[in-house]
């Protein structure tokens, strides 16, 4: 071997030698680096849920949907947690699958608000059907709940009076509005007298937990959340 040779030979080692440092050095930053993820990005582990799936759940008559395991998560949690409960707001009616359940395992079932904006809508758009199978469910199915055609944040004291009272379970499947309300006047307000605070964690869930932890509510249970994509948390206080 040469000179030239053992020079190349020299430089190509230590080339090598650098991008092994600079891959293992990039490899070990991405391990430390903070993950910034949302909560609803992670990989889902069903070995956290602790409330099954529910076969009362499993019901075709609801209009709006042919699936009859449509909401069949969220309803399954309805069996656990709201007989424990005096009062239900809930947030985010949808097609009223999960109203119901939760109409039928309240002691008082006038004792329960649901807040589903899209029964205001005025046009003929996805929000406005499931704002009419709503109103048309609650009828079929012979529910007592009161619907408030109004986003979260525009709740009042007024509206709360139907409950008979501060509630003490907040029942919410919102795509992610829990946060605003939260933060919100009217969300502190409430929050003040919550006992269960049931939440699909569909978005900010970090924040959410955050807020909620601080306020003494501690995570009793796990059920499943969007279809069976993500988790619906059940804190206590």
């Amino acid at each position: 071997m040469n000179k030239n040779q053992k020079m190349w030979l020299i430089i190509s080692i230590v080339i090598i030698i650098i991008l092994a440092l600079g891959l293992g050095l990039g490899l070990g930053l991405g391990l430390k680096k903070k993950d910034t993820r949302d909560d609803f990005s992670e990989i889902f582990d069903s070995t956290k849920i602790n409330i099954p799936l529910d076969k009362r759940c499993i019901d075709s008559s609801f209009k709006g949907t042919s699936d009859p395991n449509h909401e069949q998560a969220e309803c399954s949690i309805t069996f656990k947690i709201i007989p424990k409960c005096k009062n239900v707001l809930e947030i985010g009616g949808g097609l009223g699958k999960v109203s119901h359940f939760i109409n039928i395992n309240l002691k008082n079932p006038y004792n329960h608000v649901v807040m589903e904006p899209a029964v205001n809508s005025k046009n003929n758009t996805g929000d406005w059907k499931i704002g009419k199978y709503l109103i048309e469910n609650k009828k079929n199915h012979g529910d007592k709940y009161t619907i408030i055609p109004k986003f979260a944040t525009e709740l009042t004291k007024k509206d709360l009076k139907i409950l008979g009272g501060p509630p003490d379970c907040l029942y919410v499947d919102c795509e992610g509005c829990l946060l605003g309300f939260l933060k919100s006047d009217i969300g502190k307000f409430v929050l003040k007298s919550l006992r269960f605070v049931v939440n699909e964690m569909d978005g900010n869930n970090d924040e959410i937990d955050k807020i909620l932890k601080k306020n003494g509510f501690k995570l009793k249970h796990v059920g499943y959340g969007c279809g069976k994509s993500c988790y619906t948390n059940v804190y206590q206080r």
